[in-house]
């Protein structure tokens, strides 16, 4: 075997679409200061990403219109994309959780 498993993360590419260069614009603005201290920085800032928590993740999925999801091979009557998304997770009651002993 010998790889390493790491878990995996969704990242989106919010200034690589056409029409978000005020985005882009605004990022750069951001980091005026770290950029004067670094010219390097500069570069790889235009590939930057913007890595997602879970609310944003599933914002993004709420915001799936019907006729898009068609384009994921999935009837709109039936399920949505964001139902792919763990957001409970059921537990067993305590009565019936196994105990761990502490040593």
């Amino acid at each position: 075997m010998g790889q390493s498993h790491k878990p995996y993360r969704i990242i989106h590419d919010k200034y690589k679409k056409k029409g978000n260069a005020s985005l882009e614009e605004e990022l750069v603005r951001d980091f005026d200061h770290s950029m004067s201290l670094n010219r390097d920085f500069e570069a790889g800032l235009k590939k930057a990403f913007e890595e997602l928590d879970p609310l944003k993740t599933l914002a993004l999925f709420d915001n799936i219109q019907e006729e898009d999801i068609i384009l994921f091979d999935m009837d709109h009557r039936l399920c949505h994309p964001r139902d792919f998304l763990v957001t409970q997770m059921p537990a067993p009651p305590v009565s019936i959780r196994p105990s761990v002993a502490v040593s």
